[in-house]
């Protein structure tokens, strides 16, 4: 009776551990790692698509999603402004940006806008992308600085907290 009981036990450890673990990412369970929030949104950054450019530029994915249905009904109204057409199912977008940590710029290369099925609506690479100051205290300057900070730490060999990935 007691090993019966001793593996029943344990079927329910395994049961729960596997419904708990993958929801313990994030909402998407994806790699996205938040690193600010303002204007009805949150931004977040994937770690892996990381990428040292010898310019001492950095190109990474960001995402920004909005906070709540009001947020996100706003920013639609916002973008029918330039494009009548933009839809209602609008959930979020992901962008690659380039982040230059000597002029302290960043760069829209890419932006892709998503459904609220995560399905792709529209993608378009930005033909002629023009650097913009990363102004204090803003979203970019919060990304600039954990993407730098990380590039200095890769750099240098060091790695500490949350510069590590």
């Amino acid at each position: 009776m007691g090993k019966r009981r001793f593996f029943l036990r344990l079927y329910f450890v395994l049961l729960a551990c596997s419904l708990i673990l993958p929801c313990s990412k994030n909402a998407n369970g994806e790699k996205w790692k938040f690193y600010s929030q303002g204007g009805g949104f949150y931004c977040f950054y994937d770690a892996e698509s990381i990428n040292y450019l010898p310019n001492n530029s950095i190109q990474v994915f960001v995402k920004v999603m909005s906070e709540d249905k009001q947020s996100r009904t706003r920013w639609i109204t916002e973008m029918r402004k330039d494009d009548p057409t933009y839809p209602d199912n609008w959930s979020h977008f992901t962008s690659l940006m380039e982040v230059n940590c000597k002029n302290r710029t960043q760069t829209l290369l890419q932006l892709n806008n998503y459904s609220t099925a995560n399905e792709l609506i529209s993608s378009r690479k930005i033909e002629h992308p023009n650097p913009d100051y990363i102004s204090p205290d803003s979203t970019a300057e919060a990304l600039y600085k954990i993407v730098c900070a990380k590039k200095e730490s890769k750099k240098e060999g060091q790695c500490e907290g949350i510069l590590c990935w």
